[in-house]
């Protein structure tokens, strides 16, 4: 029985264990040069499409946890010209990072972010199944902007209402010439710019005359954001012909298809691609 074990168990539990660790161990390519928003996404001759990092290694990421330093780390080392960041406020009117309305999927801890103080969110670890990382809390907006200050731009999704408090702090931190935020309607949008006048806007749309309406109100307007059943031709050629990006979740089913997913939606016109999949995406557009 012994020597069955040693013959045949051994070695494939060594397989698997060698096969776990290189599984999360990430691709390095060279850094992005694209740190801030004039690099290429507000510059309408700049034709290089751009890679957005979802939450730094994606939502179900062996690379490392979501939404943590170690993420957006490997994320830029990955090549990504953007890291998406979700924030939220704490009980006690911090901002931190947080996908979810609860700590409960992330974490070792329990209850909704605006429930629980920064100091309680703080003492809480990360879940990761990288084993290699070091152990990660989560991040406050403050610490995030720091640390990526001169590795990538930020796209900023914003569920918290403190949008004033939000772009004060990306301003303080020297960001915002690199972050951009996602917002849902005009409103929000005078709200961040009522910080700060040059904070540069992400608006979501489904049709051109909700990209008249953005453009109208809050010009200059980097990028739209679009489902990729919205960007029609006539939509796309549109915002083309204002001097506006393109931005596109690969989010779920481009993801799963890979270089077919990223080369369909580059074929509908998208310019920014927002994908859990930056180890492909990248290589891809760079032609590696």
């Amino acid at each position: 029985m012994k020597d069955h074990y040693k013959k045949t168990i051994m070695p494939l539990m060594l397989f698997f264990v060698v096969l776990f660790v290189f599984a999360c161990v990430p691709p390095v390519y060279t850094p992005t040069e694209n740190v801030t928003i004039d690099a290429c996404l507000s510059d309408p001759e700049c034709t290089q499409k751009l890679t957005v990092a979802h939450r730094g290694t994606g939502s179900l990421s062996f690379y490392g946890p979501e939404n943590t330093l170690a993420a957006y780390d490997i994320a830029w080392k990955m090549g990504a010209d953007s890291v998406e960041i979700d924030v939220r406020s704490t009980k006690d009117g911090e901002l931190v990072i947080m996908h979810d309305e609860t700590v409960n999927r992330t974490t070792d801890g329990k209850g909704k972010v605006s429930d629980l103080t920064l100091a309680e969110i703080k003492a809480f670890k990360v879940r990761s199944t990288n084993l290699s990382l070091p152990v990660q809390q989560v991040p406050t907006l403050r610490e995030v902007m720091a640390f990526l200050k001169g590795k990538t731009m930020v796209y900023v999704d914003m569920k918290t209402t403190d949008i004033v408090k939000l772009v004060g702090i990306i301003q303080e931190e020297g960001m915002i010439d690199s972050a951009y935020l996602l917002i849902n309607s005009v409103a929000e949008g005078y709200a961040a710019r009522s910080q700060n006048e040059y904070v540069s806007l992400l608006a979501a749309i489904k049709t051109k005359d909700q990209a008249q309406e953005f453009i109208d109100a809050l010009n200059p307007i980097v990028m739209f954001e679009m489902l990729y059943d919205d960007a029609t031709p006539d939509v796309v050629d549109f915002i083309h012909s204002k001097g506006i990006k393109i931005h596109m979740d690969a989010l779920g089913e481009f993801d799963v298809l890979g270089k077919c997913g990223f080369r369909i939606m580059l074929d509908r016109g998208v310019d920014s691609i927002q994908s859990d999949r930056i180890d492909i995406l990248v290589p891809y557009l760079r032609g590696l």
